[in-house]
């Protein structure tokens, strides 16, 4: 823990900030249980930290929600993430955390036009033929402005707030502090891997304040649907472009949240349901990769019913080990086989399968299956699947990539935009459709007979160095040089509080031996020295106190008196 203690105090004022805030929600605690110096000061000041009746009437989740809203744009971007993490938290938080939204000031135009011209290194007249001073939106992380390119092309600039990224950096160490201490005081929380949490988050923020990666995105998607004329996307102007400017064409459209207005725009909402819920899929089955937020605030409809996504910011992937999972589970639940869906999940998805109550996890799998088994297609609704699907994750801390919780996520939002529009929609036979194919795909020949040579020329490799393998293992077992190392794990704490407790009792010797060994010398002194004393005994006396007095602050600052 000595690293983390740095980062304490290097930002002692947003530390306290954030940890009262919690604190006077009702989180005191769980803050007192973080048995360390920083933390215990802040509880023993209660006169600062404003705890109300009506701060503790809400629910739990109400005030977490509140309190990440109050300690800004970290802490709601924080919230927002778990409120896709259906693996992590329970449902009550993840309803909560979706309400999280915040009005944010734009910053002055003034701002905007000199980060642009830091940017693109010139001024804006030579970048654009007009720029409009007044944003079209503000955000925590950017605000957007609408232009002209020189030969008058209508775009969107989006800027990135000035001074974000130091206090976002701040916010994270902090954190990483908070999320290791839990993990260390708390084993109760460990399940919800706040570390990992943290690290994750991390790189979404990274991702996000890059907006290089939105704009490859960007490209990647308007490369892959140029043929596909129900989905329009955006293009991007890479010269007007860098890590905190981001051009591209602006595009006239209606919210598909704006049902009245496209309603009156003549929009048929059935060709809609399907063109969404179509585009979704295509792009995770077919592409390989999908847009990993289609809210409906992300979503524009343009003329002909044609869907056009914004904001790419947030992108998953479907890999071929993750497509040949979902084939595999899917096949299992047709067969009603639930020991096979329990074996992939276990093999890939769990930390310690030892751990896990296996009986347990396979009996609730096959009840799960069962009771969708006979379930029409036309009454059944991928998001409760899926939400009974999360709830057995979190029971048994099934541990989902970041990729397959986008994915969840998608799926949700898909189906639930299209029964919005038209509530007969069935996504299930789309979905049907496209598990088809993966299953065809991962039962052609060709493709099975090319894997097949590949891992048996793996094979006949592995077996050609083998001899030589044992031999060198026989040869330094023969001579006495074969060796085994052991590991230990999870015991880092233990050494740490052992080797503090054996530098204290060190220190308390030493300072033991000075007292008695001057005391000593002073007895037998029968000279003047200094008011009697002799120098030897006196500086004795001194260095015994110094140690002494650091090993009190040291025991203090540790909180365990």
């Amino acid at each position: 823990m000595i690293t983390l203690l740095p980062r304490r105090y290097k930002h002692i004022k947003r530390y306290t900030q954030i940890v009262s805030t919690f604190i006077s929600y009702g989180l005191g605690d769980v803050f007192s249980r973080l048995r360390t110096a920083t933390i215990t000061k802040i509880l023993r000041r209660p006169q600062k930290i404003s705890i109300t009746q009506k701060k503790l009437d809400n629910p739990l989740p109400v005030r977490l929600r509140i309190a990440c809203e109050e300690l800004g744009t970290t802490f709601i971007k924080l919230a927002q993430m778990l409120s896709v993490r259906h693996d992590l938290i329970p449902e009550t938080f993840i309803r909560e955390f979706k309400k999280l939204q915040r009005t944010v000031p734009p910053f002055s135009a003034a701002k905007a036009v000199e980060i642009i011209e830091s940017e693109l290194r010139k001024p804006l007249k030579q970048l654009y033929a007009s720029f409009d001073e007044t944003p079209v939106a503000a955000a925590s992380i950017a605000q957007v402005h609408t232009a002209k390119t020189l030969d008058g092309t209508d775009v969107v600039i989006k800027i990135q707030r000035p001074g974000i990224k130091p206090i976002l950096d701040i916010d994270l160490e902090i954190l990483y502090d908070l999320a290791h201490l839990l993990e260390r005081f708390i084993p109760s929380v460990r399940i919800f891997r706040p570390v990992e949490t943290v690290n994750d988050f991390s790189k979404y923020l990274q991702t996000e304040l890059d907006f290089h990666h939105e704009l490859r995105n960007i490209e990647m998607f308007r490369e892959k649907s140029a043929q596909d004329h129900a989905v329009y996307v955006p293009a991007v102007f890479p010269e007007l472009s860098s890590a905190r400017v981001l051009t591209l064409e602006k595009i006239s459209g209606i919210p598909v949240s704006e049902t009245q207005e496209l309603l009156d725009h003549g929009s048929d909402f059935k060709i809609i349901s399907a063109n969404c819920a179509n585009a979704i899929l295509k792009q995770i089955f077919e592409w390989g990769f999908f847009h990993g937020d289609p809210h409906p605030g992300n979503i524009l409809i343009m003329p002909g019913n044609i869907i056009a996504f914004v904001d790419y910011g947030l992108i998953g992937y479907l890999d071929s080990e993750l497509k040949e999972d979902l084939s595999s589970m899917f096949l299992a639940f047709i067969a009603r086989d639930s020991d096979k869906i329990v074996r992939i999940i276990t093999s890939t998805y769990i930390d310690d399968p030892e751990l896990c109550d296996i009986r347990a996890f396979r009996r609730d799998m096959r009840d799960f299956i069962n009771s969708y088994y006979a379930v029409t297609f036309s009454s059944l609704n991928i998001a409760s699947v899926l939400y009974d699907i999360a709830a057995m994750i979190r029971k048994y801390e099934v541990r989902l990539s970041p990729d397959l919780i986008l994915l969840i996520k998608a799926l949700i939002s898909s189906e639930t935009i299209a029964r919005t529009m038209d509530p007969d929609f069935q996504i299930i036979h789309l979905l049907r459709k496209y598990m088809k194919r993966l299953i065809k795909n991962r039962l052609n020949i060709r493709k099975n007979i090319k894997i097949f040579g590949n891992d048996a020329a793996e094979f006949f490799s592995f077996i050609r160095i083998l001899p030589a393998e044992i031999r060198s293992i026989l040869l330094k077992l023969k001579t006495g040089k074969l060796s085994i190392r052991f590991e230990h794990q999870g015991l880092d704490y233990l050494i740490a509080e052992m080797d503090s407790a054996s530098n204290r009792i060190s220190f308390s010797v030493i300072i033991a031996a000075l007292i008695i060994g001057s005391s000593l010398i002073v007895r037998q002194y029968s000279g003047t020295g200094i008011l009697g004393t002799p120098i030897i005994g006196l500086i004795g006396y001194i260095i015994a106190g110094i140690l002494g007095l650091g090993l009190v602050i040291s025991i203090i600052r540790s909180g365990k008196m």
